[in-house]
């Protein structure tokens, strides 16, 4: 399989367990890998259009995290391997 990493990207959701940690949102870097398990189309062709758009794909995740909430980093984790 090809592996595709997006690293670093930082978005802002409401992490925390008490009520001071949740009073607004604080910052989350993500990391992000997408296997391919054949050969993507673009890989061949050169074609943006047989590609995924990945600002798409960051912004569908931060619609996903905007009025999420999660006392732990590890669930919040979980809701983004879901997503």
């Amino acid at each position: 399989y090809k592996q595709l990493n997006i690293t670093g990207y930082k978005t802002y959701v409401i992490l925390g367990n008490n009520p001071e940690e949740r009073a607004e949102k604080r910052p989350i870097t993500i990391n992000v890998s997408l296997r391919f398990m054949q050969d993507n189309m673009a890989c061949n062709s050169d074609d943006l259009s047989n590609t995924i758009c990945y600002s798409s794909l960051l912004n569908f995740l931060e619609k996903k995290l905007e009025n999420a909430s999660f006392k732990l980093i590890e669930k919040a984790a979980q809701f983004i391997y879901e997503a």
